[in-house]
């Protein structure tokens, strides 16, 4: 949890917002298909905020939808994150909602 609220917190997030943070990337941790670090689930939940815009309140919202697809399509978490981490900020500039975007 402190190294995932580090993480927010360099990132530019107010404490309460990375204290927030740090249990969404530990939600993540623990749904994740791969065993992740809280920096990598960090990271991972900074870069789809930034890139689309969403705020702290949201970001439950992106490990959501990265668990519905990975339960009920042919894909693992890890693999959502890895290929919308590098096509996220693209596709986000194109304005695509996250929703598309991992489609």
């Amino acid at each position: 949890m402190v190294d995932a609220a580090t993480s927010f917190k360099k990132a530019g997030y107010s404490e309460e917002d990375s204290a927030q943070l740090a249990l969404v990337a530990s939600l993540y941790q623990n749904i994740a298909d791969e065993a992740l670090t809280a920096g990598e689930s960090a990271d991972f939940i900074i870069s789809q905020m930034k890139a689309f815009n969403l705020t702290a309140a949201d970001s439950e919202h992106i490990v959501n939808a990265v668990n519905e697809i990975s339960n009920n399509m042919a894909l693992s978490s890890a693999d959502l994150a890895t290929n919308i981490g590098r096509a996220s900020a693209a596709l986000a500039v194109g304005n695509n909602t996250y929703e598309e975007s991992l489609a």
